[in-house]
């Protein structure tokens, strides 16, 4: 049955039709849009590039995706940005039919309506399609929204109950959204590569959520940072204060090859929970021997390692600090 919904395009496309009667054109930019627009084209245009063929496989596909990242930025409009081809391969999922079965399950949820459904409510920013069976919200929400319902689910404790969030891979920034749409008021850690933070940054302070950079840190309360150097990360983690932090890492660590991860994998130690989801294999990387060697060699953690039920060969690995 998951498996008829996943491949079903032409479901998918029914979908994507019906959907498509509740989208709304974009107006002209106002001043404000125009100022962010030719900021976020000058950050990005600043910005080193570079491809080497030499890179292996799980780093070319990411290569790859900047390149074409760099060229719409450019020559698109921003305020579209998730209808871009290569944002909507990579970043966010619309109408998948699998998706109806995760909303169903947000909807079964006694906390549904008090919590859930406000917080699913979709932005303009990045001229998002909706989805079809939630005009006001979108397929990328409801995906994100049912991650966090399983965390909380398989450990008996809501995500947004840390004082901090370590997100490493943060799209364009759609997870850091929701945590604080559910009300999450600490401080959230994002690292990625240089174009993803500028375009986080892009998003989350049009949404006008609080987003600092490193010069900046606030000594008190909450607050968003979207980093992408590693000399920077444990300084942004010390911001942070990784006690009581959560890591989030949805699709990212186990699309990074192997030199990556051993940088970026001992970060999770010090973390209070670890939220990761991954597909069982990607270019080169047997993500599935790999997660389940990486949990036993910590035993420090409770383990709760599961199928994701709407995707098949793809799973979670949900922990939290014995």
């Amino acid at each position: 049955m998951i498996y008829i919904l996943h491949h079903n395009k032409q479901l998918k496309n029914l979908m994507d039709r019906i959907a498509m009667s509740f989208d709304k054109p974009l107006a002209s930019p106002n001043k404000s849009e125009q100022s962010a627009i030719i900021a976020l084209r000058d950050e990005v245009s600043a910005l080193p590039h570079s491809f080497s063929d030499s890179a292996p496989p799980s780093m070319l596909v990411w290569q790859k995706f900047m390149t074409q990242f760099r060229e719409a930025v450019l020559s698109n409009d921003p305020r579209a940005f998730l209808r871009w081809p290569m944002i909507k391969k990579a970043m966010f999922v619309s109408n998948q039919p699998y998706l109806a079965l995760e909303l169903l399950h947000l909807r079964r949820r006694s906390d549904w309506r008090q919590r859930w459904h406000p917080a699913l409510r979709e932005s303009a920013i990045g001229h998002p399609i909706p989805f079809w069976a939630l005009p006001c919200s979108s397929g990328n929400l409801i995906h994100h929204a049912y991650h966090l319902a399983q965390f909380e689910v398989h450990t008996g404790r809501p995500a947004t109950d840390f004082s901090s969030v370590f997100e490493f891979g943060g799209g364009y920034g759609s997870m850091c959204r929701l945590f604080h749409q559910l009300g999450f008021a600490g401080r959230y850690v994002i690292y990625d590569l240089p174009p993803f933070s500028v375009l986080q940054r892009f998003y989350l302070q049009a949404l006008g959520l609080p987003v600092y950079t490193m010069e900046e840190l606030p000594g008190t309360g909450g607050g968003i940072l979207c980093v992408s150097r590693e000399d920077t990360i444990r300084k942004a983690l010390a911001w942070a204060g990784q006690g009581e932090t959560l890591f989030v890492g949805t699709w990212s660590v186990g699309e990074t090859p192997q030199s990556l991860r051993e940088r970026i994998m001992p970060l999770i130690d010090p973390c209070r929970g670890v939220l990761i989801a991954y597909a069982q294999q990607f270019e080169e990387m047997n993500n599935f021997a790999y997660f389940n060697s990486w949990a036993m060699e910590h035993s420090e953690f409770q383990w709760k390692h599961v199928n994701i039920q709407t995707l098949l060969s793809h799973f979670y690995l949900f922990g939290l600090r014995a």
